[in-house]
């Protein structure tokens, strides 16, 4: 049976090698802005792109104008046709754009008529005119002609309008409620209403016309501290409705702490609003109810906006949830992403011993203050989030988050404490909370060391920590920030200058101003297999042990000098977070920008994983990139049952390829080279050691499985043969 499944999926690895993609993208997309439908479509923004959702089928499709490149969907307006209108956030510019389903074109003036790009929350007349506010003004565009309207009266601001079936438009300014009609403003008379001087926040219509208000009123007192007079500002929520004569009050009995969000109407009256702490409310009659997803995997902190569709259907958007249905019985979630990841800001990628994908990402939900942050795992199919709250942890949420893997590869992280994963159970050092912690390596004798603003701890594998500081030792690195281990047992420190460590006594510190270096860099440090430490510093600096040498925009290829992250691969190859994805091979630099290759943004974060797979984290999500085609499988694990961790490299190869055991024990080693359908073409015995070689140089190109056995353990890696 072993042998069955392990023939199944060499010949899986041989059919993906000749049909695998070289880019492959995972987004989520958790805070929904906008939801607009036709009679087909549903058509959503979230903050990475526009997703379309066929309601016959649910099939969903996702647009991005630009490439792969994500952007914030704000305000949709979805024509008849299928086509919409959109207003996008893209690099904190604001963009405008026509959507046909397949072609985008920008509005821009002087293609369009200037103040059209100055439009927002964008809306449909029953004439098929296309309307939108912007400033102190409504606005109209037919196709042809733009038009502009302002009341008389100064309004401050315009900021919402709801358009009823006699197309008479209800406007929400800034000095109350106004009608529109024939081109032509009117304040509507308050008298009546409960409303006196308070701010509208949210306006709606019902089936029979009626207008409702989501309303705020504030209260403020003042109280003498003591030293001086303090202000205290308390505020209340309730709902208007306005008839178009009369106008009814309905206060609910509670607080729902930050209030009415978004006002809407289903197509039986029952009014739908959002609130701050509460979630959802619904108002029937005069009595106001809570109501919750039933389902405990529903989870999200508040609601943007809710929709109603043709059928009745109740779609929330949520700041951090997705967008959920609600039929009226049961609750579910509609997918607007292409994975589980839990946000899109990627700032680490990371594996365990069992080869699966880890990251710690963030997601910044609409309009909110702070962001959620989590860790995550790939197996290779899916993704599963631990939501920071394992082991009663809250304080994943970091700036600066690393992965790092001893020999035996357990993978250590830092987060309250220091934590082991040892790729079944979380174990946690007890070692006190440390400030700011930013990076985090193993040197090679399984000592884990971190950098803090308080200075540089070293860990054992029995949690026995020293820490050093410009008090008690030779770091004379203020607030150390980056961080490597080479293999001769040197840790490597760094910002604004670089310094070494041996680990016991010796300190040699490699000062700015000595190498006539600017201030700044040294963040991101990185061993290579030749036990060159490469940094960042006015794009790269490369230290061989002898002297620098420095790769910038100015003397080679390189295309930004600001780095944000480095990896090595198999090869030796340096990739490198500049302009894009940059990799340089020790010659040449090949540069993949965003612009041009399907990739999700600038890495932030990168990872190569055993099959040569570039992990790369972004502010759009993770796109992984392989030059001979994305293998999203996992490799049998390395270091069960002490289990000999093995790499391959150089992979491709055309000759030679040395294998690099990562544990060797006194004794043979069998090596064997299996074909894509199981077959044995070669078999070796050799002694034990850190590097065995291997010639593949008389087979044709293609995939191969090496096998490489110790006693009764063994372990795989996928090689590519290619002609020289």
């Amino acid at each position: 049976m072993k042998l069955f499944l392990c023939t199944l999926s060499l010949i899986w690895s041989c059919i993906a090698f000749g049909q695998n993609p070289q880019w492959v993208n995972f987004f989520t997309g958790n805070s929904i802005y906008d939801i607009e439908e036709t009679d087909s479509s549903y058509w959503v923004g979230t903050e990475t792109r526009l997703v379309k959702i066929s309601k016959q089928s649910g099939q969903t499709s996702f647009f991005t104008p630009s490439n792969q490149r994500p952007f914030y969907t704000y305000d949709i307006a979805a024509f008849s046709d299928d086509s919409v209108w959109l207003t996008t956030n893209n690099l904190n510019t604001i963009h405008r754009y026509i959507f046909n389903g397949s072609l985008w074109d920008e509005v821009t003036a002087p293609a369009y008529p200037s103040p059209l790009d100055e439009m927002a929350n964008l809306k449909i007349d029953h004439q098929n005119v296309l309307w939108g506010s912007g400033g102190d003004s409504l606005y109209s565009y037919d196709g042809n002609a733009l038009k502009k309207f302002f009341p008389a009266l100064q309004i401050y601001a315009l900021y919402d309008f709801v358009i009823d079936t006699s197309n008479t438009f209800w406007v929400h300014t800034g000095i109350g409620l106004m009608k529109f009609k024939d081109s032509t403003f009117e304040l509507v008379d308050t008298t009546g209403s409960g409303m006196g001087g308070d701010a509208i926040v949210s306006i709606t219509l019902d089936p029979q016309q009626n207008v409702w208000l989501g309303m705020k009123h504030t209260e403020d007192s003042t109280y003498w501290d003591g030293y001086y007079w303090v202000n205290i500002y308390t505020y209340s929520f309730y709902v208007e409705k306005f008839d178009g004569s009369n106008w009814t009050s309905f206060h609910p009995t509670q607080d729902y702490g930050w209030g009415i969000r978004n006002i809407t109407s289903d197509l039986n009256g029952t009014i739908w609003f959002s609130t701050g702490d509460s979630g959802i409310v619904k108002l029937e009659g005069n009595i106001f109810t809570v109501v919750h997803p039933d389902n405990p995997n529903l989870v999200f902190s508040s609601v943007f906006k809710i929709f109603v569709d043709k059928n009745n259907i109740k779609l929330f958007c949520t700041t951090d949830g997705g967008l959920l249905r609600f039929d009226g019985q049961n609750w579910t979630r509609i997918k607007t992403a292409n994975c589980d990841l839990p946000g899109n800001i990627v700032n680490a990628i990371g594996a365990d011993k069992n080869g699966k994908i880890w990251t710690h990402s963030w997601q910044y939900p609409a309009f909110a203050s702070a962001g959620l942050s989590a860790l995550s795992s790939f197996d290779g199919t899916s993704w599963q989030s631990l939501n920071g709250d394992f082991n009663n942890s809250q304080n994943w949420i970091l700036d600066r988050f690393n992965f790092a893997n001893d020999h035996e590869g357990n993978m250590w992280i830092f987060g309250d404490t220091i934590m082991k994963y040892d790729g079944t159970n979380w174990i946690s050092s007890g070692i006190p909370p440390l400030t700011s912690p930013t990076s985090i390596t193993v040197d090679k004798n399984d000592q884990v060391w971190v950098t803090s603003s308080g200075g540089l701890l070293k860990v054992t594998q029995d949690f026995q920590s020293t820490e050093y500081n410009d008090g008690n030792s030779g770091l004379q690195i203020y607030s150390p920030y980056g961080l490597c281990a080479d293999s001769s047992g040197n840790v490597w420190i760094g910002y604004q200058s670089l310094e070494r460590f041996d680990g016991n006594s010796d300190w040699q510190l490699f000062f700015c101003e000595d190498y006539n270096w600017g201030c700044g860099g040294f963040t991101k440090l990185l061993c290579d297999h030749n036990n060159t430490i490469w940094a960042d510093h006015d794009g790269v600096k490369k230290y061989d042990g002898i002297s620098f040498q420095s790769f910038n925009t100015q003397n080679s290829e390189l295309p930004d000098d600001y780095i944000t992250c480095m990896a090595v691969d198999l090869l030796n190859n340096l990739w490198i977070g500049s302009g894009g994805l940059t990799k340089f091979d020790g010659n040449t630099f090949t540069v993949y920008d965003p612009d041009s290759f399907p990739m999700l943004n600038w890495p932030i974060s990168i990872y190569v994983d055993s099959h040569g797979n570039k992990w790369m984290g972004s502010n759009g999500g993770i796109t992984v990139f392989n030059e001979t085609g994305v293998v999203l499988g996992i490799d049998e694990p390395d270091y069960i049952s002490g289990k000999p961790g093995a790499d391959v490299y150089p992979n491709p190869a055309s000759d030679i390829v040395s294998v690099f055991l990562k544990n060797p024990v006194s004794g043979k080693v069998k090596l064997q080279l299996h074909d894509c359908f199981g077959r044995v073409l070669k078999t070796e015995i050799h002694d034990s050691s850190h590097q065995i070689n291997l010639s593949i140089k008389s087979l044709p190109d293609g995939f191969y499985i090496l096998s490489i056995l110790e006693g009764e353990m063994s372990v795989s890696r996928s090689i590519v043969k290619v002609s020289q």
